[in-house]
C-alpha cells in the first residue's frame, strides 16, 4: 500500500492491530483453515479464525489519495484496497500474547 500511496500511509494509520509483511497478497480462501502466531521457537502463541475481508471505505480511500479525486480514480482505489489488501477481521481462539517478530502461519 505504501508503494502506491506514499509516506502518507504509516503503520497503524488505518487502525490495524497487527501488521504482517508478505511478498504477495493473501486471499480469504487461503485463510479458510485459520491462522496462528508462532514464536521464534515455532511454538503456537494464539490461533485466529478469519471472519471476513476488511473492505475499504470511501473516506479512507480518499484520504490515502490525498483528498478529493475523480470517481474513476476512487473506484480504482477501492478495488485495489479490497480482497484483503486492507486486511481481515479475525476472532481470537483462546488467548495469547503476540510479540514483534512472531510469525503468522496458515493452518
Amino acid at each position: 500500500m505504501r508503494e502506491r500511496f506514499g509516506d502518507r500511509l504509516t503503520p497503524g494509520c488505518a487502525g490495524e492491530n497487527v501488521l504482517v509483511e508478505t511478498a504477495r497478497r493473501i486471499t480469504l480462501d487461503e485463510l479458510g483453515g485459520g491462522i496462528a502466531f508462532v514464536d521464534k521457537d515455532g511454538r503456537e502463541v494464539v490461533r485466529l479464525e478469519v471472519l471476513q475481508v476488511a473492505h475499504p471505505c470511501r473516506p479512507f480511500s480518499g484520504w490515502a489519495l490525498g483528498g478529493t479525486v475523480e470517481p474513476e480514480v476512487l473506484k480504482e482505489t477501492l478495488q485495489f484496497l479490497d480482497d484483503g489488501m486492507r486486511g481481515f477481521y479475525c476472532l481470537g481462539v483462546g488467548a495469547g500474547i503476540v510479540s514483534v517478530g512472531d510469525r503468522l502461519v496458515l493452518l
